[in-house]
């Protein structure tokens, strides 16, 4: 019976090992989805003014890195999540943060309508 249960703890050490390997790799996608758009958005500022498509680049890379944020935190909470821990708080700052991407590619689609060039 012991090594029965040694056996399914190992084999779900394996399982969460990829979910968790899934999870840093969307994470890293979003951070490099969101420095995209902020590298977007300040060479629009301060470079090429007149390339406004950057502004419809900058938001989908903002939505794209949203929907990321969004994929991670379901496969940590439906895979990684060991029992008796409390994650209320990160869960809850990694659906600001998903949110908060969303309104930035939604700011930026929208400035491109409003602006007049």
């Amino acid at each position: 019976m012991g090594k029965e249960i040694c056996q399914d703890i190992k084999d779900g050490k394996k399982e969460m090992g990829k979910s968790i390997d899934a999870c840093k790799a969307m994470l890293f996608l979003a951070i490099f989805a969101t420095t995209g758009a902020i590298a977007s958005a300040i060479l629009l500022m301060v470079v090429m003014k007149d390339k406004q498509k950057l502004l419809f680049i900058a938001g989908g890379l903002d939505i794209a890195s949203g929907f990321f944020l969004m994929i991670a935190m379901a496969v940590y909470a439906d895979k990684c999540k060991l029992y008796g821990t409390n994650l209320d708080y990160g869960f809850a700052l990694d659906i600001i943060a998903w949110l908060a991407t969303w309104a930035a590619g939604g700011i930026f689609i929208a400035s491109k309508f409003l602006t007049k060039v």
